[in-house]
């Protein structure tokens, strides 16, 4: 059974709650989702939870220093569980620079994926903010894991101050 801190981070009436294990940060919550909510990510996990106290304090400083507008890059070690297409896609969603966007036209003429496995990758990050998938717009993401407009707007907005 695997062993992940947990925390939560709460921030203009949004909590989030993340997981770390000793490889790095490996899950962020929808804003005001449970720690269950990995468990729509990760179905087959099998983790034992254990508050991060001290343990997840960094991630804390810079995932809450991005939301006061004044971090633009995270120096975090990511633990990022998925499939090769995943990862190449996410891999290349954090070379989307502070403050700009791309539509999701666009960032699908990137690789040679379909676009409905890109879609899939982009809606199935675990690590929305550190991963930034809310810098591709005019996405459909009504059913996907991360059908959370709103807060893509939010996050959006926070680069543009």
């Amino acid at each position: 059974m695997e062993k992940l801190l947990w925390d939560e981070i709460e921030y203009n009436n949004v909590k989030l709650i993340f997981t770390t294990d000793q490889d790095g940060i490996n899950f962020i919550s929808n804003p005001n989702f449970g720690i269950s909510n990995i468990y729509d990510f990760y179905p087959k996990l099998e983790a034992e939870f254990k508050y991060g106290c001290n343990q997840t304090d960094e991630y804390k400083i810079q995932i809450r220093e991005y939301l006061d507008g004044n971090r633009k890059y995270f120096d975090l070690q990511m633990n990022l569980i998925g499939t090769t297409i995943q990862k190449k896609v996410w891999s290349e969603i954090t070379n989307i620079k502070y403050g700009k966007t791309i539509s999701f036209a666009d960032f699908c003429n990137l690789f040679e994926f379909d676009n409905e496995q890109v879609l899939n990758a982009i809606l199935s990050n675990p690590l929305i903010i550190l991963i930034p998938s809310h810098r591709i717009i005019d996405i459909k993401n009504e059913n996907g894991l991360r059908n959370n407009s709103a807060f893509n707007d939010y996050l959006l907005n926070v680069e543009k101050e």
